[in-house]
């Protein structure tokens, strides 16, 4: 059957008046639907639950500031035919997307990922209270999985658990993700930095992968400064070769810590609490790590300074003073500690 007349008239303005629909909502969608760059200065973090339609995720994003019109995303998403594609997740949007940049986003799955930073000196226990607090992992369970000789046995670490070998950087992890793999991450990151070379050189100073971690926790919980470290790793080289004490106030505070807590401070009466990691009543190296440390203090653990010094105390001001006899020590130590110098 012939269209005629009326009829052909009718179709074509039925179909340009669906093309200048589809041309509005295409232009609509790429250029105007989006975020004035002085109405949000900051990225937004939505989350999209599983079962929710188009309608109810365009609404999602208006109430987040994200999109000005819903009805826009929704047609916008029917003719693209992604309607029922739109993936579940956590997405960052930021000011300046379009309509179609979010719907690719949503399309794609490109869902966010968030940034957990681990400071330099971190303990097992504060890495995991971090990362509950973020709600990246549950911080009982992490804690349980760094202890599990399974998971040590799987990474080759020959020790009571993950304390020195869960590496102090910046993650970036999915809400969802298990403890296994973010303790992967920080593992496979850990033996990226703690490289052949350097394991060679631990075994040139006379130390085991695991004492040389152990020494390196040690510097790092000494001293925030670059170069000190290597000062700080030559006076506890030298003290390890003589047999004498290191005599290191944060092994005590770690061991302290285990049974009431992060403490900051050390008493007289402190130094003679009775733990294996307590460095004034045992030589040598306490058993095993007291931190997790950056990969300067691993650095400084297996390539210490020359140096004659024996003895080091904390001027109070982020630095020390290094001395060779303890006539020199006990100088300083009237002289920092009285509060007549460093600043």
């Amino acid at each position: 059957m012939k269209w005629k007349g009326p009829h052909q008239f009718l179709l074509l303005l039925f179909l340009s008046l669906l093309f200048l629909l589809l041309l509005g909502i295409h232009f609509y969608a790429k250029h105007h639907d989006r975020l004035a760059s002085g109405e949000k200065r900051e990225g937004q973090i939505v989350s999209i639950e599983p079962q929710l339609g188009v309608f109810q995720i365009a609404q999602r994003l208006k109430e987040k500031g994200i999109i000005r019109n819903p009805w826009f995303f929704s047609m916008a998403a029917f003719l693209r035919g992604s309607a029922t594609k739109l993936k579940a997740g956590d997405y960052s949007f930021t000011p300046g997307m379009s309509l179609f940049q979010i719907l690719r986003r949503l399309e794609k799955g490109e869902i966010a990922y968030y940034p957990a930073t681990i400071p330099e000196g971190y303990t097992m226990r504060e890495i995991a209270r971090l990362l509950g607090s973020l709600d990246l992992a549950d911080s009982e369970r992490f804690l349980r999985l760094c202890r599990d000789p399974e998971v040590l046995q799987r990474y080759g670490i020959k020790a009571p658990s993950l304390e020195g070998y869960l590496f102090p950087d910046t993650y970036y992890l999915l809400k969802g993700m298990k403890e296994e793999e973010i303790i992967g991450r920080m593992v496979h990151r850990f033996f990226q930095v703690f490289t052949p070379e350097k394991q060679r050189l631990a075994r040139k100073t006379g130390m085991s992968r695991h004492q040389a971690v152990t020494l390196a926790s040690l510097i790092e919980a000494e001293t925030p400064q670059g170069e000190e470290r290597y000062l700080v790793s030559s006076v506890f080289h030298r003290r390890l070769r003589i047999r004498m004490p290191l005599q290191c106030d944060p092994t005590v505070l770690y061991a302290l810590s285990e049974k009431n807590g992060r403490r900051e401070r050390l008493t007289r009466r402190d130094l003679s609490y009775r733990s294996s990691y307590n460095t004034y009543l045992h030589p040598g190296l306490p058993p095993g790590p007291i931190c997790n440390p950056g990969a300067a203090s691993l650095e400084a653990a297996v390539a210490p300074a020359s140096s004659p010094y024996l003895y080091f105390v904390s001027k109070g001001n982020g630095t020390h003073y290094f001395s060779s006899t303890w006539t020199d020590h006990s100088r300083a130590v009237r002289k920092y500690q009285s509060g007549k110098g460093g600043g």
